[in-house]
């Protein structure tokens, strides 16, 4: 009613219309405020992310220029031709598989051309058959290559001898002998890929383009064709006064967004940045005329706008009084007709009732959860149709429309419901209910929103189920697994619960060393040795096992063994380490037994010794002493044979405790890796990317593990076998494991030559073993030779046979010879060259049973090596 009076006023109407039209003018005002601001940060946005593509489009441009040059400049087929060629200029095949290989190259990576150039900068060899020489600029920075001894990036500059703009890539090139025999040019013509390059842009547009200069003097060059101007690379100048120039301002140091005059002294807005390694600066830069065009446009139809909204708003009011009612009530149908297109398009089931608990709306979802159809519903009391029970009891739960018609209130359910559909289905519902209410505040009826949680259901329960297998995996295992940060105190970012049946503490004890650190663990004189050892295997990324005392929190002392490794990024950063620990102290204690049985033993047989020595001299002297001395002899045989029992029984307690330990490791082992594969094949889609690829390093470090376990095994074995001495033909045997090699390698071409006829008297299983690990290792470490060559001979030194395996492989510094045969030694990383680290220690062993000697030569990395053994 008073609605009404006041707009039958016409003061009123007029008043309104101008406060509305005020209202609507300051508003669009704000708004365009608003749009200036973000437009420009939108803009500028646009333009530095633009700009920092074209930087990474320039810079890859240059690394994949300089990688092509190290990869010619270390080509070793190539670069031994070329030797060739240089001491026989005359071979004319020579230079022309040469040139054949430079035009290769150019053709399949776009070059304009590839010269060979001799170190005092005369031509050799081009696969541009018009360059006859090279122009004083090219002179230059060969001999500045030649000096350096580097891969030399010219700038780009102009040819007056071929009228063209290059930009060379100069590497000097070295024969097998370190020695400077050439210099290789790479030429490109910044005209064909890098000037367009810079044109493009991302997105369609009429004056923006990417400009690349360095300064001159005390002015800017520009160093590539212009958009709008013509011939302009390395000729178009401006002074460093010319400040309003965005490239002047490249030039006197300021990065970033600028608005100043380009070239056309047309207004600007540019992204300004070095680039880096270089003397030159990017300028990116669009017309701020066509950047703001689609906002002028909108500004002018917001004041169109804005008149047309005073006007509709005057026009309105006008008529407001005589369309009033009408008006209302094609609202109230209107707001009928959007509430059932709501309800009926809601995701989760919807009921609403009237103040009386009595259904008036179900939409599809509350349908198909209570079985009942909206028609049959409409008028029933809402305990008829949403019938819910305790999941727990199936004891009925009171209606939330109950409970909010009492209190006036939003009101959810509690957990574990169940909604009982029409045909007796059970469903788990999460739910709430809200009033109604009329303009004056009254409960008029009741809205209540409820959905199924049947898979919500499942989804938790499969989450719970793998995160129980993950924790009782890492519980089971007999140790310790970690994740800890390279430094002092060994800073714990992950401990699983074997640490406290190793040390007594808990892992929250230990983890961001809250209560105490890892290094403090360490008995005092291990811990610079487990640095030294660690740090030693971050050196090569390969992996470290280690053995060491630790002090437990009953200060017991125990030893541990540990094996872990670094774990890097992409970019070769370190990010920590990772690694298994495990208790070794009762092997320790065996193993210290072992030795003071083994002390005893030879105390007692020298003391037995120097007693048989006094007797024999005095063996003439009478009867009564030789028979003293068999009574001695018999008691010294006795106490040996006493001995020589006791030292089977410890050999036999140490071969099971090693059953015993291979067992109990292997166990855990196999627990890591099935429950792994488990959590990778069944559970892949609810675990990321960073957490899959920690299983595949759970995996891959058990089954290394587990390699590791059965070449220790072997090598203890090897101790143990009672030998079978019969002749052997070791060249038949060399010949055999070569065979077996190449039908597990086909592809490899690898060149044999072995020895006929030599034959040994020895244990013919141990032997095999020994070829197998010489041979392995000689096919295994000339894998990156392209004619890789084997050799099984014999030479004759010092009245004996020597017998030998040669390759042409990897090699080693001959300094760390003694270190290949004791086990775990490498000299070289797992990554490159896999292995344990127990082949040779085998080896070592076996020989030494037949009574011979091991030993091996090498004339460096790279240079191949010789393994000799005499049996």
């Amino acid at each position: 009613m008073m609605n009404q009076a006041f707009l039958s006023k016409k003061s009123h109407i007029v008043a309104l219309i101008v406060v509305l039209s005020l209202l609507t003018i300051f508003t669009s005002y704000l708004y365009y405020r608003y749009q200036t601001k973000n437009l420009r940060q939108s803009k500028q946005e646009e333009l530095q992310a633009i700009a920092h593509l074209k930087l990474n489009q320039l810079m890859r441009w240059r690394q994949e220029r300089s990688a092509d040059a190290a990869v010619m400049s270390q080509r070793r087929f190539f670069l031994l031709r070329l030797d060739q060629w240089l001491r026989d200029r005359d071979n004319v095949k020579l230079s022309a598989a040469i040139l054949e290989d430079l035009k290769m190259v150019q053709q399949a990576y776009n070059y304009e051309s590839i010269v060979l150039s001799s170190v005092d900068s005369k031509l050799l060899l081009s696969s541009d058959d018009n360059l006859v020489h090279f122009d004083s600029l090219t002179n230059k920075k060969i001999k500045a290559a030649v000096d350096n001894g580097q891969i030399t990036h010219s700038d780009f500059y102009y040819c007056n001898l071929e009228n063209k703009i290059h930009y060379d890539v100069i590497a000097p090139l070295l024969n097998a002998g370190n020695r400077l025999i050439a210099v290789l040019i790479l030429r490109s013509s910044p005209e064909e890929f890098v000037f367009p390059l810079m044109q493009s842009w991302p997105t369609p547009n009429k004056t923006a383009e990417t400009l690349i200069v360095r300064q001159e003097g005390d002015s800017v060059l520009f160093l590539n064709n212009l958009r709008h101007l013509t011939d302009t690379a390395l000729k178009l100048r401006f002074p460093l006064t010319a400040k309003e120039v965005p490239a002047v301002q490249a030039i006197l140091g300021y990065q970033g967004i600028w608005g100043g005059k380009d070239y056309l002294a047309k207004d600007v807005l540019a992204d300004i940045r070095p680039v880096p390694n270089t003397p030159w600066y990017m300028i990116s830069k669009i017309d701020k005329s066509e950047l703001f065009r689609e906002f002028y446009v909108e500004i002018f139809y917001l004041i169109i706008f804005t008149i047309l909204v005073i006007g509709t708003i005057s026009a309105g009011l006008s008529f407001v009084y005589s369309s009033r009612q009408r008006n209302i009530y094609r609202r109230l149908w209107q707001s009928h007709q959007e509430f059932k297109t709501t309800l009926y398009s809601i995701g989760d089931a919807v009921i609403t009732t009237d103040i009386l608990g009595r259904i008036k709306y179900l939409n599809p979802v509350a349908e198909k959860l209570t079985g009942w159809r909206e028609p049959s519903a409409t008028g029933k009391a809402l305990s008829k149709v949403f019938r819910i029970v305790n999941e727990e009891t199936h004891n009925p739960v009171e209606s939330p429309v109950e409970r909010v018609l009492k209190e006036g209130v939003v009101v959810g359910l509690a957990n574990h419901t169940l909604l009982i559909s029409r045909d007796g289905k059970e469903n788990p519902i999460a739910d709430s209910g809200a009033p109604i209410k009329d303009e004056n505040g009254k409960i008029v009826g009741v809205v209540l929103v409820f959905r199924d949680q049947t898979e919500e259901r499942e989804a938790q329960k499969t989450l719970r189920e793998s995160e129980r297998k993950l924790s009782t995996l890492m519980s089971n295992l007999q140790g310790m697994v970690y994740f800890c940060l390279n430094d002092r105190d060994w800073t714990m970012k992950f401990v699983s619960q074997g640490l406290f049946g190793l040390t007594g503490y808990l892992p929250g004890e230990l983890i961001e060393n809250k209560v105490i650190s890892y290094n403090e663990l360490i008995h005092p004189e291990d811990q610079q040795y487990v640095w030294d050892a660690v740090q030693a295997a971050l050196k090569t990324q390969s992996a470290y096992t280690i053995e060491y005392r630790i002090i437990a929190r009953d200060k017991v002392v125990k030893w541990v063994w540990e094996r872990g490794q670094g774990v890097f990024s992409a970019d070769g950063e370190l990010q920590g380490l990772e690694g298994f620990i495990s208790d070794i102290t009762e092997r320790k204690r065996a193993e210290e037994q072992l030795a003071k049985y083994r002390e005893q033993l030879e105390e007692l047989v020298k003391a037995r010794t120097e007693d048989l020595h006094e007797k024999i001299e005095k063996l003439d002297k009478s009867q009564k002493a030789l028979l003293y001395m068999v009574e001695d002899l018999n008691k010294v045989s006795e106490e040996l044979k006493k001995r020589r029992l006791e030292l089977e029984t410890t050999n036999k307690e140490l071969e099971s405790f090693s059953y015993s330990v291979s067992h109990d490791l292997r166990a855990p082992l196999r627990s890591i890796d099935g429950f792994s594969r488990f959590l990778q094949e069944g559970y892949a889609d609810k675990l990321d990317e960073k957490g899959l690829h920690y299983l595949e390093r759970v995996r891959a470090a058990s089954q290394r593990m587990g390699r590791l376990i059965d070449d220790l095994l072997a090598l203890s074995r090897t101790a143990r076998k009672t030998m079978k001495w019969e002749p052997l033909n070791l060249s038949k045997l060399a010949e055999e494991v070569i065979a077996e090699l190449r039908e597990q390698d086909p592809d490899r071409d690898v060149e044999t030559d072995i020895v006929d006829g030599k034959t040994v008297t020895g244990d013919a299983q141990l032997l095999k073993t020994v070829m197998e690990n010489l041979l392995g290792n000689a096919w295994k470490f000339t894998k990156q030779r392209k004619k890789a060559k084997i050799v099984f001979g014999v030479v004759e030194k010092n009245r004996e046979q020597q017998f030998f395996i040669n390759d042409n492989g990897a090699g080693f510094d001959p300094n760390y010879a003694d270190k290949l045969f004791t086990p775990f030694q490498r000299l070289h990383s797992a990554e490159e060259f896999p292995g344990t680290g127990i082949g040779l220690a085998n080896v070592r062993r076996i020989i030494s049973r037949h009574g011979g000697r091991v030993w091996a030569e090498s004339d460096g990395s790279g240079k191949g090596a010789t393994v000799y053994f005499v049996i």
